[in-house]
């Protein structure tokens, strides 16, 4: 064998010997194919391995808390990761969520290693209580190139801000003095809307009796009046509602009406109840002079006192007969003074003597007895008027913020969570992962669920919920790959792969709690593709479904891995989640043992011929299928690198599968 070897070595160096030239050429040709396409095949299998472009994005601060003028910066930065041969071309927009407008948007190229840096200053202008939404996204895809081997698919990253706002000590005066405002013309709206129907009832029901010197439906036309500026007085009450302070400012000053109001609800019940006094004075006049009459009948009297006290009886009688079939007391009123005066006078100049009187009197009128209302204590209480509830907009609705327990709990208002599967490259940023649920959450939140992008869930303070008055259901990609390393007094977040589908389920519990204290829900939707759906799983099986209201499922392995995809799985990934994965591990037999006591939705692809049996890709058919779930299949293919497994989160490929979610997150 040596003596071979020295046979051919010898050749070899004779012949470069006596072809230096050639052999210069080949050497140089094989350095630029290996340069070339070398690199290119490199980054292909880089490719296949899920090395496409991944962009980061962070900001330096996330939440504000605001006056009306004050202003605060916020910087964000982004930086992509890819082969260092791609350029990726972005775009960027930085939205008011809250009023659904554009504050500012461009496009740019993006090299690996530099990043992107935009600073915006926010200057709250709200003149009230509340939240403000805002947000920044950021799309790049790199450009197909000879030594860029890509698919130009589009990664996504967005940022949301909140920015809670409230009055400065000024901003209450003036409130306040408006609000005292609002609450007289309401108290006087109602104090006089109640009174005129009143009147209107004294003056129906003593018609008969006294005439008013009013116009027929004076109280009536009032009656109106008042209710026609009450409907008005809510368009008021709405401008409060809304924290539109200025313009109701505006409308109170130019609120004339009420004044106009009042002098004539003054005139009426002044009329009306002049009336009536005058009226009742009279009956008390009548009954003092029909009491003395009486008296003088059973007194001694001479002849001439008795014609005189007969005369009087006579003119009282006559008196009294005017006053019951007259109703114009004006006409009536100086024949009762003048028998009261006669009366009276002959009083004075009484003797007695033997000769009584036998004419007998009438009956004086009954008084009439009416509350004065206008002169008592009010028996209207004054309306006071709350403080308008913080409003949160979205989108350009504006609503009240959700501060109740009745919001926080309802089902509605439960934020969805997104978890990843499986990386296939450990070396692969978590980013990679999370953007697999972007165009379902961009689809989603079409239908009313806010998209809050892809968040590290940590909170330093237990009271960090920053995310609790948004009035909406959020979407929220969180990757079980991070975890937090305390250093000092601040934390880190730190990507740790190599771990067990145990510890992810452990740290999913922080996810989901660290969730519950940013937005005070009690309960989460989870939406797990592949490998999260045994997270999930686990988890609910670890730590109970208490916050956890069902869980949809999407091309998860319910019982495990097999064949190739099993063999060679933890060549790239990671060899710990691999062997949990695996149809024979022991983590599979525990996982099986009991299911969740918690609605599960699966969703499964068919249609990939994996050796011979049917499946997505990835997960045969059989494996995927979960006892005692809401299954539902969805028929594709797999065609080259393409997958089912991967490619069903993509709405654009797979409506059903979009649809099957929509109708799951409505199914109670």
């Amino acid at each position: 064998m040596g003596k071979r070897l020295k046979k051919l070595s010898d050749k070899v160096r004779t012949f470069w010997k006596k072809h230096t030239l050639i052999s210069l050429i080949i050497l140089i040709f094989f350095i630029i194919f290996i340069m070339a396409f070398g690199a290119k095949i490199y980054l292909y299998i880089n490719f296949l391995l899920g090395n496409d472009t991944i962009v980061q994005l962070s900001a330096d601060k996330y939440k504000f808390s605001l006056s009306r003028d004050q202003q605060a910066d916020v910087n964000f930065k982004a930086v992509i990761t890819s082969n260092p041969f791609c350029k990726a071309e972005c775009n960027y927009q930085f939205k008011d969520i809250s009023n659904n407008e554009i504050i500012d948007q461009s496009d740019f190229s993006l090299k690996p290693g530099t990043p992107f840096n935009k600073k915006y200053t926010i200057q709250e202008e709200n003149l009230g209580t509340g939240q403000e939404l805002y947000r920044f996204d950021i799309e790049c895809k790199s450009t197909k190139t000879i030594l860029c081997n890509t698919q130009e698919e589009n990664s996504t990253k967005n940022i949301l801000l909140t920015i809670d706002y409230d009055l400065t000590e000024e901003d209450k005066q003036y409130i306040n003095n408006l609000k005292i405002k609002l609450e007289n013309i309401s108290f006087e709206l109602n104090y006089m809307g109640n009174q005129t129907q009143y009147l209107d009832l004294l003056t129906k029901r003593f018609n008969d009796t006294l005439t008013f010197n009013i116009s027929e439906n004076a109280t009536a036309d009032l009656i109106d009046l008042i209710n026609e500026n009450k409907n008005k007085s809510e368009d008021l009450n709405s401008l409060w509602q809304n924290q539109e302070y200025n313009l109701l400012q505006t409308k109170i000053e130019n609120y004339e009406n009420i004044n106009n109001l009042e002098e004539q609800f003054k005139y009426l019940n002044e009329i009306i109840i002049n009336s009536i006094e005058k009226y009742n004075l009279l009956v008390n006049i009548l009954n003092k002079t029909s009491l003395d009459l009486i008296n003088l009948k059973s007194k001694s009297l001479n002849e001439t006192q008795t014609n005189e006290l007969n005369n009087l009886i006579k003119d009282f009688n006559k008196t009294l007969i005017l006053f019951a079939s007259n109703s114009q007391i004006i006409k009536t009123e100086s024949s009762v003074l003048d028998t009261r005066n006669k009366t009276a006078k002959f009083l004075l100049n009484l003797k007695e003597s033997s000769v009584p009187s036998n004419i007998s009197i009438l009956e004086v009128p009954k008084l009439i007895n009416y509350p004065l209302l206008f002169n008592q204590t009010i028996l209207l209480n004054k309306t006071f008027i709350d403080y308008p509830s913080p409003r949160c907009c979205i989108f350009g609705k504006c609503q009240e913020c959700c501060i109740t327990n009745e919001c926080k709990n309802s089902k509605e208002n439960y934020p969805i969570v997104f978890l990843h599967g499986h990386a296939f490259n450990s070396n692969l940023p978590v980013e990679f992962n999370l953007d697999g649920f972007t165009k379902i959450q961009e689809n989603l939140e079409t239908e009313g669920y806010l998209n809050a992008g892809a968040i590290s869930l940590y909170s330093e303070s237990p009271t960090d919920n920053f995310l609790s008055k948004i009035p909406v259901p959020l979407t929220i990609k969180a990757s079980y790959y991070y975890d937090s390393l305390k250093q000092s007094d601040s934390y880190t977040l730190v990507q740790r792969k190599s771990e067990t589908i145990d510890a992810y389920a452990i740290r999913l519990n922080e996810l989901i709690k660290d969730i519950e204290i940013k937005t005070e829900r009690p309960k989460v939707i989870i939406i797990a593709h592949s490998m999260g759906g045994l997270v999930a799983r686990r988890y609910v099986q670890l730590f109970g479904a208490d916050k956890v209201e069902k869980l949809i499922l999407i091309g998860t392995p319910n019982k495990g891995i097999e064949g190739d995809i099993a063999n060679y799985c933890s060549i790239f990934g990671e060899k710990l989640e691999c062997r949990d994965m695996n149809s024979n591990s022991f983590f599979m037999n525990k996982l099986n043992r009991d299911l969740p006591n918690v609605p599960i939705y699966m969703i499964y692809g068919t249609g990939c011929n994996m050796n011979g049996e049917d499946g997505d890709g990835i997960v045969l058919t059989r494996n995927a299928i979960l006892e005692n779930a809401n299954n539902s299949k969805i028929n594709g293919q797999c065609g080259g690198v393409n997958f089912l497994h991967t490619e069903m989160l993509n709405p654009a490929l797979y409506p059903k599968v979009y649809n099957l979610i929509k109708e799951d997150l409505n199914a109670s």
